[in-house]
């Protein structure tokens, strides 16, 4: 039963509570309205908005999906290859059931780029 549906049982509601927060200025105006009350307090939903993140230094690279081809792994290990004089580190993330044959080329190609100090395959 909502009380709104009820105002004679809002009212009683409303004079029994030490305080009343509304999310919202219109539901704060409405209560005023109906029940003539002054003493509310809103509190919008959310939160502030925070600082961006700085990151990790060095960057780490996150990718998280199943080793398929779809999701070219292996043109990440390749992207990643060439720009092996920045500093960088990477951790591909990801079952290895669905294509065990495209998981293996994943793992061959970091190993023909000579990355395997920087990327992690699990």
């Amino acid at each position: 039963m909502a009380l709104a549906d009820h105002p004679e049982r809002e009212a009683k509601a409303l004079a029994a509570a030490t305080g009343i927060i509304c999310p919202s200025a219109h539901a704060a105006a409405e209560l005023r309205t109906k029940h003539g009350q002054q003493d509310i307090v809103i509190a919008t939903p959310g939160a502030d908005k925070a600082d961006p993140a700085k990151g990790s230094q060095p960057p780490h690279i996150v990718a998280v999906a199943a080793l398929l081809p779809n999701k070219s792994q292996t043109l990440l290990v390749e992207a990643l290859s060439q720009i092996r004089d920045e500093p960088w580190t990477a951790a591909l993330i990801g079952s290895n059931d669905a294509d065990p044959r495209y998981a293996a080329e994943v793992r061959d190609a970091v190993e023909h780029h000579a990355l395997q100090n920087r990327i992690s395959v699990t």
